[in-house]
């Protein structure tokens, strides 16, 4: 028998050789409680893990992971899977993000990662400070403005903030920037994700022109799982790095 919500195995009466299980049972609960885990994109288990060590198990796990899609592995003398449920959480470490699992997957835990940009934003006073993910910084700035992620970025922010296109571009590593589109078939090529910060985004708008404006990643990158998307006349989408090699809209 084994408890109802982290599986912990319970010591039998009369049971030989308790340390085992007891020991099971603090392993399982080393291994998740403060939940931080090294990546999520890994399919193939280390080659040489250490004690403690835990990962999210990638989509087509391979070798000791195999069928473990989703899992948390973590490694005491032996892999420990355990299988996540609606409303666990957990920090990745590669990523500098928090995640929050749905029921069906892990996804981005926006009040998660608000709570630690919050708390960088406390223990950094300085004027020009921006917190680790500045998605929650205009977020935040966009609420308190009572807009959506559709307005007019504010008149009185710096030019090189706001940038208005009208050709194909290739859009920069800088984050934080606002571009509006003014013509039709535009193609904005995204920045590789590998070599953009955590937490970088930006926010297009197709203000005007007709036709759609196509966003669109580079190599094995991918926004929203496709190649690219795109942004009908009036539409506007926020493009937020959400990994080494992806992008999501919102």
């Amino acid at each position: 028998m084994s408890s109802p919500h982290l599986a912990l195995p319970y010591i039998q009466a009369a049971q030989a050789q308790k340390e085992i299980t007891h020991n099971e049972a603090l392993n399982r609960l080393d291994a998740l409680v403060q939940l931080s885990v090294i990546d999520r994109d890994r399919a193939a288990p280390p080659a040489d893990p250490a004690t403690g060590q835990r990962h999210i198990v990638a989509a087509g796990a391979t070798g000791a992971w195999s069928g473990r899609d989703g899992c948390v592995a973590a490694w005491y003398a032996g892999w420990l899977f355990l299988a996540p449920a609606a409303g666990w959480r957990a920090w990745v470490t590669a990523e500098s993000v928090a995640l929050l699992h749905d029921g069906g997957g892990w996804q981005i835990d926006a009040p998660g990662i608000a709570a630690v940009a919050a708390h960088e934003a406390a223990a950094n006073p300085h004027p020009h400070y921006q917190p680790r993910d500045a998605i929650l910084d205009r977020i935040v700035a966009v609420a308190a403005a009572g807009v959506g992620v559709d307005a007019e970025p504010d008149a009185a922010a710096p030019a090189l903030w706001v940038e208005s296109l009208a050709a194909d571009t290739t859009l920069g590593a800088v984050t934080g920037k606002a571009y509006r589109v003014d013509a039709a078939a535009v193609t904005l090529t995204l920045p590789p994700a590998a070599e953009t910060p955590e937490g970088w985004w930006c926010r297009v708008k197709h203000r005007s022109g007709g036709g759609s404006v196509t966003i669109a990643a580079q190599g094995a990158d991918g926004i929203d799982g496709a190649a690219a998307v795109t942004l009908a006349d009036g539409e506007a989408a926020l493009v937020v790095r959400t990994g080494p090699s992806s992008f999501e809209v919102f």
